[in-house]
């Protein structure tokens, strides 16, 4: 549909021709409130029910505020312009989503380290510093962390973690 737009206000003109949307009330008004539109579905279709909160909201911000942002730059330097306001949101949108998606993948890879950490976290929150070694023995925690920190099976994660940011987010 931009692109149209811009077709239809470059016709009859020079090849070099920019027409400047922002000052076309009814167009740049119009066009504002698409991508508000725009915005405010991927917002709903995101909090559905039927979305899968922990993952796929976070894929679908991340994924279309980022395809937001990159076709509408393309498109040049006059609709970078007109959606100044939109591009800077979906920015922000995008790297909320992003830092919310690897924290999942974070949490999915590194279940073990995870759980002993987030452990002693509310150990430490509920009873205190003093109490964690109580509920948390040595032995389990070392443990723990020989068996999940290795060099191999943490570049493996970690090459797990690169790979499905790189798919999501190219």
């Amino acid at each position: 549909y931009l692109d149209h737009v811009l077709i239809c206000c470059k016709a009859g003109r020079p090849k070099d021709y920019t027409p400047n949307l922002a000052k076309i009330k009814v167009v740049s008004y119009y066009l504002q409130k698409m991508a508000s539109a725009l915005f405010a579905s991927l917002n709903e279709c995101a909090e559905r029910e039927t979305t899968d909160q922990q993952y796929a909201a976070n894929v679908m911000r991340m994924e279309n505020s980022y395809f937001f942002t990159q076709g509408i730059k393309q498109r040049g330097i006059e609709l970078t312009t007109l959606y100044a306001k939109q591009i800077t949101g979906a920015s922000v949108i995008c790297k909320q989503s992003t830092d919310a998606y690897l924290g999942w993948m974070i949490k999915r890879e590194f279940k073990a380290m995870h759980s002993l950490f987030s452990n002693i976290s509310r150990i430490r929150k509920d009873v205190g510093d003093a109490d964690v070694p109580i509920h948390v023995p040595r032995a389990q925690f070392v443990r723990t962390l020989q068996k999940e920190s290795s060099k191999e099976i943490m570049k493996e994660k970690i090459g797990v973690v690169y790979a499905r940011m790189e798919s999501a987010h190219p």
